[in-house]
């Protein structure tokens, strides 16, 4: 771990301009293109076909899991123990260098667009290029907002502490905190104006689209508590993609892998978590509680749950399609079903589509040899409870819990009070404690001019 974090150090320093190496760096780690600046616009797109790793901080800080104190104290990143158990003091060095290593080849790609001939490319390529660097780069800010920033207050947004907003790659840009408005609009913006260019479908889903941006709005306006504008597009997000798998027609039963399959229809955008040995299935066990919340006749629990040599059940239903640390945290339809659902909760208008959608959903995870117990509400309030319970299980892994704590915890009705039992020590994550934000690294902080997280 030690070598990995000196390794992103390095990064980081090319990130901010401590070593200026050029776009030459970029082109011959990132593709089989000669040594050389970006010329073609196939030099550019060379520059976004490296896939996308987010950080899995924002799930080893969850409680979507529980570690046994041998599975913990065996673990090789003193790190991955104190982010385990929310330590104040801990800061989370490899996730902010990687970001931003990402973000600088975004911003080459951006700064050089106007440079580049077609080559061999047709007329239309800048324009997609250039709006797949701006998702991508507004998709990394906001993983970097999920580690080293508080939950969005709009009360308080004007003034708290947001990310660095690296919107250049120029070696002598100076890298200061904007505030959380900032950082917010800039992540809209980059996602509105990618949305634009980006056409609707494409052969990978690890290649942005109009219809992942959509999404991707909807998550950020959600985690902005801005319910109108969340389901605005996430209507626009279903319009294109409304499919959901059947679990009926999953093989519970398979052994070396998870059920769903990894190209499936739900899948919008498909990113995984960088690996953490936190989360191996070896070690990582799902709170029995939650376990038991899933009905009998509901399928996630046996496509979502395996049992364990440790005893109780480890998490197998991640999207990736494999057992190992690197879950799927992509956008995927269900995620937007459960936004729009949210949404139209949050207005006594629209609790009873808000049921609507959520039954839509449900009844893909049902056994169908039962009959699917439709799902009601009597108020607005009702809806939503419900609705933010089966949120919680099916994007369980996801990498969306951390921020749905975060901007529930607002309101005194939902808030959590997150804890861990360690070999007998308690320790306690209260609601709108500091420690959600991440402390920035210490190499970052010595740079000067970017402020630290407060404890």
């Amino acid at each position: 771990m030690k070598m990995a974090i000196g390794k992103y150090v390095v990064l980081l320093a090319v990130s901010f301009g401590l070593v200026f190496t050029g776009c030459k760096k970029y082109l011959a780690a990132n593709s089989n293109i000669s040594n050389q600046v970006p010329t073609t616009a196939g030099d550019l797109q060379a520059l976004l076909n490296r896939f996308l790793f987010d950080s899995p901080t924002p799930i080893i800080a969850s409680d979507d899991y529980f570690l046994q104190y041998s599975g913990w104290s065996s673990m090789y990143s003193i790190f991955d123990q104190m982010n385990y158990l929310w330590d104040a003091n801990t800061p989370d060095e490899g996730s902010w260098a990687v970001a931003y290593n990402y973000i600088e080849n975004y911003n080459t790609v951006l700064d050089n667009i106007n440079n580049v001939s077609l080559g061999d490319s047709s007329a239309g390529a800048l324009p997609r290029i250039k709006a797949r660097a701006l998702f991508l780069r507004a998709y990394t800010f906001l993983n970097l907002v999920q580690v080293y920033t508080k939950g969005y207050d709009s009360a308080t947004a004007k003034g708290d502490l947001g990310i660095c907003l690296r919107t250049t790659s120029s070696a002598t840009a100076s890298s200061i905190r904007a505030t959380m408005e900032e950082t917010y609009n800039q992540i809209i913006n980059d996602f509105k104006t990618a949305a634009v260019s980006l056409p609707v479908t494409e052969q990978f889903s690890t290649t942005p689209t109009k219809v992942a941006a959509y999404g991707a709005l909807a998550r950020v306006y959600l985690s902005m508590s801005d319910f109108v504008n969340a389901k605005a597009y996430a209507d626009s997000c279903l319009t294109y993609n409304s499919n959901l798998i059947d679990f009926n027609t999953l093989d519970s039963n398979s052994r070396y892998s998870s059920p769903t399959p990894q190209l499936n229809p739900e899948i919008i955008f498909y990113t995984e978590i960088n690996g953490s040995e936190v989360l191996k299935s070896s070690r990582a066990l799902v709170d029995s509680n939650l376990y038991s919340s899933y009905d009998f006749n509901d399928l996630r629990r046996p496509m979502y749950f395996r049992s364990s040599s440790l005893g109780g059940f480890t998490f197998n239903g991640s999207y990736s399609h494999e057992q190992s640390a690197n879950v799927f945290d992509g956008i995927a339809v269900d995620e937007i079903y459960l936004i729009r659902a949210e949404c139209e909760a949050r207005t006594s208008e629209g609790y009873l589509s808000g049921m609507d959608d959520l039954n839509t959903l449900l009844k893909t995870r049902w056994l169908n040899t039962v009959p699917f117990p439709t799902f009601s509400a009597t108020s607005a309030d009702d809806a939503l409870m419900q609705i933010l319970i089966e949120r919680r299980k099916e994007l369980l892994f996801r990498g969306q819990r951390k921020s749905d704590l975060e901007r529930n915890n607002l309101e005194p009705q939902y808030a959590v009070t997150l804890s861990r039992d360690l070999n007998g020590v308690v320790y306690s994550l209260p609601a709108n404690d500091l420690r959600y934000a991440y402390l920035i690294p210490e190499n970052v902080i010595a740079l000067g001019g970017i402020v630290q997280n407060p404890r």
